[in-house]
């Protein structure tokens, strides 16, 4: 079987005037931790974890179907739950989160698609990737993300680069299927690998 080509579930949905979220309420810095490495959450996930929208973006109000974040998760709408169950992307838990308005209100319920199972691909070398001082496996950055294609199972429809948060890898031909479903969510090519 072929290996399949991988892209980057964009941190921003394109939506105009989409919801800008603050940090997530409930959620501790340990079990963020256990979010980024692929653990499951199902048991652990807070039952009154939420988020806000950001004071700083007030014209900024619209439910799209992913809104954007600083926690580098993906928080979907009920319709994209439904979409990514349909489409058979197994490696996903759904935790349920609050969306509060600015004044406090709750605006809605969304979940966050969260891929246990993260995969420790980065070819290092190739991507340059820079190493955290204060955590040894985690890339603070990189010049550009390469995998290491042969640790990925082909089966694998969407998952979290171990060691680097901010990368949720989708295969294309779901990225692709996403693309058409839903205006807004984008997708990133990965750069080739260069000799």
């Amino acid at each position: 079987m072929p290996i399949p080509n991988y892209q980057i579930w964009a941190e921003e949905n394109e939506t105009p005037h989409v919801c800008e979220l603050n940090e997530c309420k409930g959620l501790d810095a340990m079990r963020f931790h256990a979010l980024y490495q692929g653990e499951s959450m199902k048991s652990k996930f807070p039952a009154d974890a939420e988020f806000r929208m950001d004071p700083d973006f007030p014209d900024n109000t619209v439910l799209a179907d992913t809104l954007n974040n600083i926690d580098h998760v993906i928080i979907g709408s009920e319709r994209l739950k439904s979409f990514l169950e349909a489409q058979g992307a197994a490696e996903l838990e759904y935790l349920k989160v609050t969306i509060r308005d600015h004044k406090g209100k709750k605006a809605a319920q969304y979940f966050i698609a969260h891929p246990v199972g993260a995969i420790d691909c980065i070819d290092h070398q190739a991507s340059g990737s820079v190493f955290s001082r204060a955590v040894k496996t985690k890339v603070d950055k990189l010049k550009r993300l390469v995998l290491r294609p042969e640790t990925i199972d082909p089966d694998r429809k969407i998952f979290r680069v171990s060691g680097y948060p901010k990368a949720i890898l989708v295969r294309e031909d779901l990225a692709l299927a996403i693309g058409k479903a839903f205006k807004g969510i984008k997708f990133k090519k990965l750069a080739p690998k260069t000799k």
